[in-house]
């Protein structure tokens, strides 16, 4: 009987850098494209931040099996989880884009 080697690469040893990487560099990316002042900066911060834990999520659910491809309904309520990720995003989109696009000239 072999012992495992220690050094084995495992999901849990790539995901921590990467999610520590993305939130070390993903503000810094952003603020340098978007600049500090733009509406659009905290909108994709906000999502994708939420995305990467949303995704995390939705891996949790695939590597413990509480979501079966096999049975229709897990199918079905799996789509529903990622549309309605979408969904409420592009909808915060169309909201922030009118308030930065329509002027308003107070009460």
């Amino acid at each position: 009987m072999t012992r495992p080697s220690p050094w084995r690469l495992t999901p849990a040893a790539v995901a921590v850098p990467a999610v520590l990487l993305a939130v070390w560099g993903l503000p810094r990316l952003l603020v340098s494209w978007l600049g500090i002042e733009g509406h659009w900066t905290p909108f994709f911060y906000q999502y994708a931040m939420g995305g990467i834990v949303f995704g995390i999520g939705l891996w949790v659910i695939r590597a413990s099996r509480a979501c079966d491809d096999a049975r229709p309904g897990d199918r079905a309520w799996f789509a529903v989880l990622i549309l309605g990720y979408l969904w409420y995003a592009a909808l915060h989109a169309v909201l922030t884009w009118l308030a930065a696009a329509v002027p308003f000239k107070g009460a």
